[in-house]
Order: structure tokens, then sequence, then C-alpha cells
């Protein structure tokens, strides 16, 4: 028995975990296991054709990302002269909310409430959880604010892609 590519439920579509990983480049396996260690939140198992996964949901993060993004927010709560130039960038500020919404669920930032999405690393706060987290990594030395943007941008970036695809695709 195949497992179908694309489901609805209640309204909702589902892409399975084979989808999921062709979208994510990953394997079936790895994102099988993401589920099952609750790293994607809205999914939900289907029986014997395994594991589907909201078609608005995201890549997980991984640890290296997650540190980044929080080590970023830090940055740029405790110094405001500190900025990103988001006219470089050409995607959906929808994909930095669900970014963000990803590490809220996940226990590393408290829920916040921004209009202006782009605002969202400014704003956020960090739980106990995401500083241990932030400070978990490299003890000995953080990175400066433009060592940690390189870095998180093109992670940004690509998860951005990925969303507008699934949007897209829909």
């Amino acid at each position: 028995m195949s497992a179908q590519s694309l489901i609805e439920v209640d309204g909702n579509k589902y892409m399975s975990t084979k989808t999921a990983a062709e979208l994510w480049g990953l394997s079936s396996r790895t994102v099988s296991d993401y589920c099952k260690k609750n790293r994607i939140h809205r999914r939900f198992k289907n029986g014997k054709l395994g594991w589907y996964i909201h078609i608005d949901e995201i890549k997980p993060l991984s640890d290296t990302e997650i540190h980044r993004l929080l080590v970023l927010s830090i940055q740029l709560k405790n110094d405001p002269s500190l900025t990103i130039d988001w006219t470089t960038f050409n995607f959906d500020d929808e994909a930095i909310d669900a970014i963000y919404q990803s590490l809220c669920l996940s226990g590393y930032i408290h829920s916040y409430s921004v209009s202006d999405k782009r605002r969202i690393p400014y704003e956020v706060i960090l739980t106990q959880k995401g500083l241990e987290m932030a400070t978990a990594f490299n003890k000995k030395s953080i990175p400066d604010f433009s060592t940690v943007c390189s870095q998180w941008l093109p992670v940004l970036i690509n998860i951005a892609q990925l969303y507008i695809r699934i949007k897209q695709s829909a």
C-alpha cells in the first residue's frame, strides 16, 4: 500500500514524509524521526501509512541554526544600533514568523505579538531553555553580529524559499 503524497483532513492539507523529505532535502527516515521526536509540530500518524505533516510546516532547524538565531536575537535586543538590511532579500515576511513560531513551539522563546514581521528578531524574549541553548555552544566565544548575521540570513532565505514553494504547490 503506497501513501498518498498529499491528503486533506478537516480542510487542512498534509503532505507525506516522502514529500516533505523531497521539499526539505532530507531523507524520509530523518523526517519520520523529526515527527517522532516532536520537532515537527503540526503532524499526525495515519496508521500504517505513516506520518503526515501540515503543508505549511517548515523544515525543522538544526541545533546549530537554532543557536545562531537565538544569539542573533540576543545581540539585536542588547544593541539597538545593530540592524539587518532586509532590502537585499526577496522573500515573504510570513517565513520569518513561521521560523520564530517554530522556536516558540519548541520552547526556546516566549510567545510574541509583533505586527511588523521583520521586527520579530529584535523583539523576542528567550526562555530559560533558549538562554541555555544560546550559551551552550562555544562558551569561550560568542561570534560578533556580522558573523551571526552572515550565518543566519542564508538559513532564513533557504527556509523562506521552501515556504514559498510549499505555498505555491498547495
